[in-house]
């Protein structure tokens, strides 16, 4: 592990280990850990395992195998992240196979003669798309007004290796320990007492971080391109569920309901909602299917965020921007229904938008996360409306504006957040792909959110929440100031303003099971009201 921050002592990737009683295999990050494998960090590998065969691991970043893109429409490259791909945000299919015994960071010769090494994303901002451009890991790591590139943008018949981004150009972030660090490729990198510190943010301390430091080709190489045969891809016959259903984390003890594997604290096992439907009917667990709505959401923890509540930490603008923590998962007192906090105001979840530049006024989607935006549009964290001076609950995407995917199971699916709710023998199909493959079929997050849309909100602004070292991992509840959103209130003596509202009917719709010749409506697309800033920030966006 290197010195203070301050220094530039380690470069390169090192690789952490999945770990079993019986074996370990070297890994970037815990995602790449099979069932019954323990993800060890490579700072925990330096610290504890010195005398384990798998302290070899920390050495060994070039010869752990990346994944590989499905589709056609990526040319079956090798990559380390399905971001890379641009089929997952596009395809109804599997689109990223991951641990790809064939793919790796340096080039690996094929039995035919040929070779495969791994490529990744640009990033670029379109105001300096010449100057201000870089290679990343993943598109988690690029700022959310520039714009993504994957790599089968710039592949042709015939290429050099100096047009891709190979694991010599990408820069990455690093796991930092008190004033330690060791570079690595994401959060999943990290152990439990580590902090992650991106990419962009170690760029600003002058700490050059890559995922490898010499690539084994000669720039000037030259390459021929074999496309690999394009996989037939399943249809699908029958789609039942237009709203999501909450899995669970559970131990031997008690269970938690939850909405994806991430929210499962340590020791505690993730059942989706299919499995719980099939496995778990007579169990108290069950319950979790139509608990979605009261699953406790997280929170932005930065300034510039105003602590509003969402799902995935890429809705909040200060996860590009900081090295500091900057979401909070799990907070009880946010939720994607409204939440009385007790003194006159409310808190409910909130999340991105994601806009085609070059129709901004009709192409535009509320949805979970950066990651079902497509690489070509433009994401637009919440907080960026929330400075108008007259809000309305139609200013928000709210939970039932949001269009979420589904994990599809043979020829029947189960509307979900991410691939990360899906379990075993599920396969994600992507909220934009399930919308254009299907118009009749709309999967959101809720079925009716529990305010009128014209009721008129005051923003209440929280006290600064304290500054986190980087050695903290986590943030206790304590240090963060929670947002809240003033309603309509008869407590006029909290200082609530009283606005007159018109109450309209709900759309009653089944929150479970419709079927595919029912009539069920779903609420209308977000409208045009409250987003001054829109068009500034599409227009900004579009590259040159």
């Amino acid at each position: 592990m290197s010195n203070a921050l301050t220094q530039t002592s380690m470069y390169t990737v090192a690789s952490g280990a999945c770990i079993s009683p019986n074996q370990y295999l070297c890994a970037l990050e815990k995602i790449q850990c099979a069932e019954g494998y323990n993800f060890v960090s490579a700072g925990e590998l330096e610290k504890n395992y010195q005398n384990s065969p798998a302290i070899q691991c920390l050495d060994s970043a070039n010869a752990v195998p990346v994944g590989q893109c499905t589709q056609g429409v990526d040319k079956g490259i090798c990559t380390g992240h399905y971001s890379n791909c641009e089929a997952c945000f596009d395809s109804d299919g599997i689109c990223y196979q991951p641990n790809v015994e064939g793919c790796s960071l340096q080039p690996e010769n094929q039995r035919d003669g040929s070779l495969n090494f791994a490529t990744f994303g640009l990033c670029v901002n379109p105001d300096l798309p010449d100057t201000n451009r870089h290679c990343l890991w993943s598109r988690d790591e690029c700022p959310s007004n520039d714009v993504w590139v994957t790599p089968n943008t710039w592949i042709t018949d015939s290429m050099t290796v100096d047009d891709f981004c190979t694991c010599d150009r990408v820069q990455i972030g690093a796991c930092v320990k008190d004033d330690n660090f060791m570079c690595a490729v994401s959060p999943d990198a990290c152990g439990s007492d580590e902090q992650y510190i991106g990419a962009k943010a170690l760029t600003e301390r002058e700490i050059d971080c890559r995922l490898c430091n010499e690539f084994g080709l000669p720039k000037d190489a030259a390459l021929n391109l074999k496309l690999p045969e394009r996989p037939a891809q399943p249809a699908i016959q029958q789609i039942s569920r237009y709203s999501t259903a909450s899995g669970a984390c559970v131990n031997d003890k008690e269970y938690v309901c939850a909405l994806e594997s991430t929210q499962c604290a340590d020791g505690f096992t993730f059942l989706s909602a299919r499995q719980l439907e099939v496995q778990f009917q007579n169990t108290p667990v069950i319950q979790c299917l139509a608990e979605a709505d009261n699953v406790p959401m997280g929170q932005c923890t930065q300034d510039r965020d105003n602590q509003i509540c969402t799902g995935h930490f890429s809705n909040c603008e200060g996860c590009f921007e900081t090295e500091e923590v900057c979401f909070q998962a799990n907070v009880e007192k946010c939720a994607m229904q409204p939440k009385d906090q007790g003194d006159g105001s409310i808190n409910f979840a909130t999340f991105g938008l994601c806009v085609n530049p070059n129709l901004p006024d009709t192409n535009r989607h509320c949805v979970w996360s950066r990651n079902e935006c497509p690489s070509s549009d433009v994401w637009i964290t919440p907080n960026t409306w929330l400075d108008s001076e007259e809000l309305t609950v139609n200013d928000f995407c709210t939970c039932d504006r949001v269009q979420i995917g589904a994990c599809r199971y043979n020829d029947q699916f189960i509307c979900a957040v991410s691939p990360d709710a899906c379990g075993a023998g599920g396969s994600y199909i992507g909220a934009k792909d399930l919308t254009e493959q299907r118009p009749d079929v709309d999967c959101r997050l809720c079925n009716n959110f529990d305010i009128p849309k014209d009721v008129a909100l005051t923003l209440k602004r929280p006290d600064a929440p304290k500054n986190v070292a980087p050695k903290s991992a986590g943030v206790s509840g304590g240090t963060i100031a929670l947002i809240c959103i003033s309603v309509i209130s008869t407590l006029v003596a909290l200082g609530a303003v009283i606005y007159k509202v018109e109450k309209k009917a709900k759309t009653e719709v089944d929150p479970l099971v419709v079927d595919l010749d029912g009539n069920s409506r779903m609420p209308d697309p977000v409208n045009t009201g409250g987003l001054a800033n829109l068009k500034r920030k599409v227009h900004n966006a579009v590259m040159s």
